[in-house]
């Protein structure tokens, strides 16, 4: 658990070494495996009722290119030409599941509803580069929380998810 912790996290000159495990190299998968967010992937399997857990602090659509992203893009591209690629690309990504996820807000604007779950303590977060594992299980743990504090919000009603007070 604590190397896949690891791994999410690590970004190559930015967070450290290419973590490795089982005879195989990770990467945190935001750089690794850019346009395959879960997200997207939910709605091209055709998902109808989405469930996000949104930790990221609420920007636009069009937000501009933090220097730090420039700085590992460009530090990348030297070793890793495709992974400094992917890297760039993914902020396309992101911005698509901003606008995703402000679209969903909208009654009736798409064919899928997304529902948008918010960590009220945003302090607890480790930010994306993090590899200190305290405060990956910190961030782990408030995830979990809300979560479940959602989940218990509802009951279980013959196959359908019923809200309480209904």
């Amino acid at each position: 658990m604590y190397t896949a912790l690891d791994a999410t996290a690590c970004i190559p000159y930015l967070s450290g070494k290419v973590i490795s495990y089982k005879d195989n190299n990770y990467i945190d998968g935001a750089v690794s495996d850019i346009g395959r967010v879960p997200l997207q992937e939910a709605i091209k399997d055709g998902c109808s009722d989405i469930l996000v857990l949104w930790t990221d602090e609420d920007k636009q659509a069009n937000y501009g290119l933090p220097l730090i992203d420039r700085y590992i893009q460009l530090r990348l591209t030297r070793e890793y030409p495709l992974l400094a690629k992917n890297y760039w690309n993914g902020h396309k990504t992101h911005r698509e599941t901003i606008r995703l996820l402000k679209r969903s807000q909208v009654k009736n604007a798409s064919d899928y509803e997304i529902e948008v779950i918010r960590v009220k303590d945003k302090s607890k977060i480790p930010c994306s580069w993090e590899t200190n594992p305290e405060k990956l299980i910190v961030g782990a743990k408030v995830g979990h929380e809300v979560l479940m504090e959602k989940f218990t919000k509802f009951y279980y009603l013959r196959d359908r998810i019923i809200p309480f007070g209904v």
